[in-house]
């Protein structure tokens, strides 16, 4: 048996690249790519579900305070509609009875002491009086006090007839009625809001 080898050296032989060894080449390639990428988009994916959940997390808290306050808030306004309410029929009920008031307190400085009221009835722009005196002086003197005020416009001539004795003194029974103005128009500048 004859076995010949050839030792003598190649003339620089070259590798053979085979298709196959390439495509081998090309997957692994491409297979540690498709790894990487879908590494980092995991990563990727994870951070933002996580930073998703704390904002998540932060908007509810934030909707809960927010409910919270409304709650709050609603329980305020209802509770200013009330005080306002409140307010506003007080303010009513001044303007309705201010100008009482106001002729109850006119009534009241230039009553003289000799004359007595039996009845006062007040109506928007009018007022009606009876009442007793010792003498119809006392009447006039009266009737002109009230007149000489800014909220009376006009006193109507006194009706008066002689009445009962009072303590052996002869007494004046009399009525006579008064128009007032509205109150708004009787205030000084400052108190109206033109002041100084």
């Amino acid at each position: 048996m004859n076995i010949r080898i050839d030792l003598r050296p190649d003339k620089q032989a070259k590798p053979k690249v085979s298709a196959i060894g390439l495509s081998k080449y090309i997957a692994v390639i491409l297979l540690l790519v498709f790894v990487g990428v879908s590494g980092l988009t995991l990563v990727y994916g994870a951070l933002k579900a996580h930073y998703m959940k704390a904002e998540i997390q932060q908007t509810e808290k934030t909707i809960a305070r927010l409910t919270t306050q409304n709650t709050r808030l609603a329980d305020e306004l209802k509770r200013l509609q009330q005080q306002e309410k409140v307010y506003v029929d007080a303010l009513n009920l001044l303007e309705d009875e201010l100008p009482t008031i106001e002729f109850l307190s006119i009534l009241e400085q230039n009553l003289p002491s000799g004359v007595w009221l039996n009845s006062i009835s007040i109506k928007m722009g009018s007022v009606s009086l009876k009442g007793n005196s010792y003498g119809e002086n006392d009447v006039v003197l009266f009737a002109r006090g009230l007149l000489e005020s800014d909220l009376v416009t006009s006193v109507s001539f006194p009706d008066t007839r002689r009445g009962k004795e009072k303590d052996g003194i002869p007494m004046v029974d009399f009525s006579f009625s008064c128009q007032i103005r509205d109150i708004a128009q009787v205030l000084p500048t400052g108190i109206s809001g033109g002041g100084k």
